[in-house]
């Protein structure tokens, strides 16, 4: 009797007819039990001991703010609790990033940044991305909403206009599951000085020495920026003879500026007789409409003879 017995006892242990797994607990809100789904649901009648193998699929929904999540599975055999396991899921946060960082421009040019939305499971696709100039210059558009693409990327193209120098800062914002995510970027539009080096006279040479003044004129001064102005203004004269020097017709002043400043200048048509003619040098600044400068000097001459 007694060997029946501990052979019904083993044979009574030999199986276990149900085993399954199952969540005890799911910590923080809103984490919760039908996040876990176990394949297969249970396995049995199986011996004992033996391995069994599930698998386990978790489902997040959509709307779940990052974050980590904690669960306990627990592993039943025939009502019997057999062994714990901890899973954590992770929740990645929604990121954005805006390219360039930052840039300077010329005034009155454009400039495209990018933003790419994604997180570490990948890119964000259809997500609308709204764009706004926050600060500096009157920038054309000064704003948009625009959808990702397949990369997880949207552009937005800004004018400087009208030119004017400055750092404009951008913001780029998505929605997220826990509240908006921005990324900032600047942009600086630099105001290049003018270009004196196609200044000229419209007069490079005075004939005769009749010791008249003769106006001549200086043009030519150009800025690189679009739309931006430039002044050229004489602002002085010099000459390789004295002013009233020997045998050169005792006259005097040898040049006038106008007043107030402007690109013409009146020069004297004379040289000294015992010379070998005579040169006026002639100073010229050219400025823009936001006070950079160029400066150039440019030639009249005199000749002694013809």
């Amino acid at each position: 009797l007694a060997a029946q017995i501990v052979a019904l006892i083993n044979a009574a242990f030999a199986n276990v007819n149900d085993v399954h797994l199952e969540v005890v607990s799911a910590a923080p809100a809103p984490a919760n039990a039908s996040w876990i789904a176990f394949n297969p649901a249970s396995r049995g009648p199986v011996p004992a001991p033996s391995a069994q193998t599930f698998d386990l699929t978790v489902t997040v929904p959509a709307g779940t703010p990052a974050g980590s999540y904690v669960f306990d599975i627990r592993a039943v055999a025939d009502g019997a609790d057999i062994g714990h396991q901890t899973l954590t899921v992770n929740v990645p946060p929604k990121q954005i990033t805006l390219t360039p960082v930052s840039d300077a421009n010329p005034i009155g040019t454009s400039h495209t940044v990018t933003a790419t939305v994604f997180d570490s499971l990948g890119p964000f696709v259809g997500d609308a991305v709204t764009f706004a100039v926050t600060s500096g210059p009157v920038a054309v558009p000064s704003g948009a909403v625009t959808p990702t693409g397949a990369t997880g990327q949207a552009a937005f193209t800004f004018t400087n206009t009208p030119s004017f120098p400055g750092t404009n800062t951008v913001t780029a914002t998505v929605a997220a599951n826990d509240g908006p995510v921005t990324a900032t970027a600047t942009k600086e539009w630099v105001n290049a000085p003018p270009d004196c080096s196609g200044v000229t006279l419209d007069v490079t040479r005075l004939w005769p020495p009749n010791h008249k003044l003769r106006w001549v004129e200086a043009s030519g001064a150009t800025d690189p920026d679009i739309g931006d102005s430039v002044t050229l203004v004489v602002t002085g004269v010099t000459q390789d003879e004295p002013v009233d020097g020997v045998a050169d017709g005792a006259t005097a002043p040898d040049a006038v500026l106008t007043t107030p400043a402007s690109s013409r200048v009146q020069v004297r048509a004379e040289r000294q007789g015992t010379g070998d003619g005579r040169v006026y040098r002639i100073a010229l600044t050219a400025t823009d409409t936001f006070g950079a400068t160029c400066s150039v000097v440019r030639s009249v001459g005199v000749p002694h003879d013809q």
